[in-house]
């Protein structure tokens, strides 16, 4: 029920939610949200460590930023280079 409720908070675990429902469906991501949930209270409970609160803003730039690595990393392996384009105004 606490993942079913992250479809429009604005956190971290909402922008998860809501991005793998846009590529798996509503059912799916669900499911992953509980998990990526239920990971987060494991590692509280076993390591001790504080909860800190992450923004969507601060979720959606990591996850830009590991999409333009993955990118690059796979350009590379290709046998090309990225390179990031300017914007002329």
């Amino acid at each position: 029920m606490a993942a079913q409720g992250c479809y429009g908070a604005k956190n971290a675990l909402g922008a998860f939610y809501r991005r793998i429902q846009v590529r798996s469906g509503g059912s799916n991501a669900i499911v992953a949200t509980a998990r990526n949930l239920a990971e987060r209270v494991y590692r509280l409970l076993k390591y001790g460590q504080e909860y800190v609160r992450q923004s969507e803003e601060g979720y959606n730039k990591a996850y830009h930023l590991r999409q333009l690595k993955a990118m690059a990393k796979k350009a590379a392996s290709l046998g090309y280079k990225l390179m990031p384009e300017t914007m002329n105004v």
